[in-house]
């Protein structure tokens, strides 16, 4: 018994795979934006609020979720000061929110893509 594979038969397997591939990555970016802006990082209450933040070091702005602008006021004056209150590091293609020595949160990059998908995912109200 012979069995014959045509050109159309891998085009449409390499096809499956390739859809199959977008569909997990796409997936995986929903629970990663999810899983950093679900609980807040300075309360530990449900985030409410989405807003971003800027690092005057890196001279780069980072989403944050978090329970009221309050806790956005307090992180962003901190970096003004320069008082390592707050801080942010860099690790691995990571980045890091740090409370003096210790890490509270990841975040991401603030740009529009990732503000709708977080407010989609968390129904956070902007700031």
């Amino acid at each position: 018994m012979n069995i014959y594979i045509t050109d159309n038969f891998l085009f449409y397997i390499f096809f499956s795979i390739l859809l199959i591939s977008i569909f997990m990555i796409h997936q995986n970016n929903k629970n990663d934006i999810n899983d950093i802006n679900d609980i807040c990082p300075i309360t530990g209450n449900r985030t409410r609020i989405t807003g971003c933040i800027e690092y005057p070091l890196y001279n780069e702005a980072y989403l944050i979720s978090v329970y009221s602008n309050e806790n956005i006021k307090d992180i962003q004056e901190s970096f003004d000061k320069n008082d390592n209150r707050y801080r942010i590091l860099k690790h691995d293609h990571n980045i890091y929110l740090y409370n003096k020595d210790k890490m509270i949160s990841e975040l991401i990059e603030c740009n529009i893509l990732n503000m709708k998908r977080t407010l989609e995912l968390t129904r956070n109200h902007i700031r």
